[in-house]
């Protein structure tokens, strides 16, 4: 895979002779280094001092809370799939079922999004929002925008690794 070659401009002020000075960096990173193991520990550190850690935590404790209650097992279940997800989001995607059309989870699924489910995602979708007008958030924005779209709708859908082989629930013939 060919790099890809990032420009960037930086202004740089020079007292010594007091001359306005432009310094050109051109960086070149690869998709390897891009998308390697250790990069995504780094993104996801970073997600946890900036946030991530206390949306996991505001998940965890609405899941217990959720879980006290019979009727709320399931839907707690949910908002445990996005605590994980919140802890540690890069490196996984949202990978969606063939059972996710079935009557059961239709049914849970209009029920969470009139419930709160639409909050949420509303939530994760300014959020990402903001993160976008910040170049250096792009890929936070993205998170956000992956747990705007599991938050709308989680049941029937599953969290895999990056790389992981997703089973299907029937396998075809």
């Amino acid at each position: 895979m060919k790099p890809i070659f990032l420009i960037s401009w930086t202004a740089v002020f020079c007292n010594m002779h007091s001359h306005f000075g432009l310094i050109v960096f051109i960086n070149v990173y690869s998709h390897h280094f891009r998308t390697s193991i250790g990069m995504r520990i780094l993104a996801n550190m970073v997600w946890l001092l900036f946030g991530g850690i206390v949306i996991a935590i505001e998940y965890t404790i609405s899941s217990i809370l959720l879980m006290i209650t019979i009727v709320g097992i399931p839907f707690g279940m949910q908002t445990l799939k996005l605590a994980g997800l919140a802890l540690w989001p890069f490196g996984k995607r949202v990978v969606t079922h063939d059972r996710s059309n079935g009557c059961i989870y239709i049914f849970f699924n209009v029920f969470w999004i009139l419930v709160g489910g639409i909050w949420i995602a509303l939530s994760h979708f300014i959020f990402g929002l903001l993160f976008y007008i910040t170049i250096i958030g792009i890929p936070f924005g993205k998170q956000h925008m992956k747990l705007a779209a599991l938050s709308l709708n989680p049941f029937g859908k599953d969290i895999v690794g990056r790389n992981d082989q997703v089973r299907r629930a029937y396998p075809s013939n």
